[in-house]
């Protein structure tokens, strides 16, 4: 007997292996990374699902005015680690089998697809691995947009006047000894204003959605390319000392990109609390922003 030909892909996700491996049952999900207009010119019919070994699953979708029924039975269900299927169209008596091992990872999980075809099929293995592929990033996208998203978040107790703190993110002459290094105007809810880093040869288009005086201060931004708020809190505390709380959201992207992001942007606004709470509380300027990226942005 010859042996199978194989398409393989394999993904991490950001989320619990209980999640991923339930997607594949779940026809709510199904229809949202397998089949759909969002993957491919197709319309949905039917999706039914008899999730135990030994049940079976149809999937009709209409392309191009045709309907066309992809159909399976489930042979192994150990959740959340393995699950096993056939995979075949209703209209074409060949059948193949599906393979999915999740395999649990710190923060995560890792799923590894094995779709085994018969070895007539060698020439279409590059186009279903491509296909999987594209329903697996379709699946992580499905998953993080369920999952809270990611915020970047940094937090500093300054000892200084809640005044003097926020006027120091609220004043360019004050801002630019601590993070970027000139802005063109103080900041006022409904203001456009530019700030720049003259060390990275880089400047940004800021809108002022609010300022509360001496409590919060929310703008949007392109940090990372698409458009994200940046929101400062400012918290009273015993002997005169404030509490600030820098939060970044609304990131965009491919998931990987989205938690990259997040974890630059916490980075990035500790250094800008450090070295306001230098500045403020010692007068000392202590370049942290400038000399975290000697040699430019992304060295």
């Amino acid at each position: 007997m010859q042996e199978p030909v194989t398409a393989v892909i394999t993904r991490r996700f950001n989320v619990a292996p209980e999640r991923v491996f339930d997607a594949w049952l779940d026809p709510s999900k199904i229809n949202g990374f397998i089949f759909g207009p969002h993957l491919r010119d197709e319309e949905i019919v039917e999706i039914i699902v008899d999730p135990r070994v030994g049940g079976g699953f149809l999937f009709s979708v209409r392309r191009q005015g045709q309907q066309i029924d992809h159909v399976g039975e489930y042979l192994e269900i150990d959740r959340p680690r393995r699950l096993v299927f056939t995979w075949g169209v209703k209209q074409d008596d060949a059948s193949s089998r599906v393979v999915i091992d999740i395999a649990p990872l710190a923060g995560g999980c890792e799923l590894t697809l094995t779709h085994e075809m018969k070895p007539e099929w060698a020439n279409f293995v590059e186009q279903a691995r491509a296909a999987w592929a594209k329903m697996a990033d379709a699946l992580s996208v499905l998953l993080m947009c369920e999952a809270p998203a990611p915020v970047a978040k940094a937090e500093m107790l300054i000892r200084r006047p809640i005044a003097q703190v926020f006027e120091a993110f609220i004043d360019p002459a004050i801002t630019s000894q601590i993070w970027f290094t000139k802005g063109s105007d103080r900041l006022g809810t409904g203001k456009k204003v530019e700030w720049t880093w003259e060390m990275y040869g880089f400047s940004v288009q800021v809108k002022v959605l609010a300022v509360e005086e001496n409590k919060r201060i929310l703008v949007e931004w392109p940090g990372y390319g698409a458009p994200t708020t940046i929101e400062w809190l400012f918290t009273p505390r015993p002997d005169d000392t404030t509490f600030v709380t820098i939060k970044n959201a609304g990131f965009q992207g491919a998931l990987p990109e989205i938690m990259q992001q997040a974890v630059d942007a916490t980075e990035g606004f500790t250094f800008v609390l450090a070295a306001a709470k230098a500045l403020l509380e010692h007068n000392i300027r202590l370049n942290l922003v400038a000399d975290r990226h000697p040699d430019g942005i992304g060295d």
